[in-house]
């Protein structure tokens, strides 16, 4: 059985609460929605009591499509990319050569995995350009992913335009 998971706000089940979730309260100064966090090792054993399968069905696609010599395609350097959100918000992303992998940074301070204090490392780095609003009094931005537009793709320390689209 397939199970669309969109928009499911597992955060809100009693069982996962109590198991699965936390809020750090160290982190209160960057907004309530930057405090919670789950317990990764009470994935494993939720998935296998709710009975959801860890494997893809034969025909899942995941609507991707990376060229197997995407680096060699970039038409510019991507050692160092600054990605900017809004005025209040930009990552940077900096690319070893040494390890194949781009580590980021936000606020002036490298972006480490909470559990492991290992910088996070990517592959790639995605770049969309995508209309944007401020949905709220509070300042939540709404992004729109529904459409095209033009982006980037960053791997291998070499960027290319793209042009993305997505009909759902």
């Amino acid at each position: 059985e397939t199970l669309r998971a969109d928009h499911i706000d597992g955060v809100r089940d009693d069982h996962s609460l109590e198991h699965m979730f936390y809020r750090d309260p160290s982190r209160g100064t960057y907004g309530t929605e930057h405090t919670l966090f789950f317990y990764g090792n009470e994935v494993a054993p939720l998935v296998e009591e709710y009975g959801f399968r860890t494997e893809h069905n034969d025909d899942y696609q995941t609507g991707l499509t990376f060229s197997a010599d995407a680096a060699q395609q970039g038409s510019a350097d991507a050692g160092n990319i600054n990605v900017v959100f809004n005025s209040m918000k930009s990552m940077d992303f900096t690319y070893d050569t040494e390890s194949g992998f781009y580590t980021g940074a936000q606020y002036f301070s490298d972006y480490i995995d909470g559990a492991t204090g290992e910088a996070v490392a990517f592959s790639n780095v995605l770049i969309l350009q995508t209309p944007m609003r401020i949905y709220d009094d509070v300042g939540r931005l709404e992004v729109d992913v529904v459409g095209s537009g033009e982006g980037w793709l960053c791997t291998g320390g070499r960027c290319a335009p793209i042009h993305w689209s997505r009909s759902e």
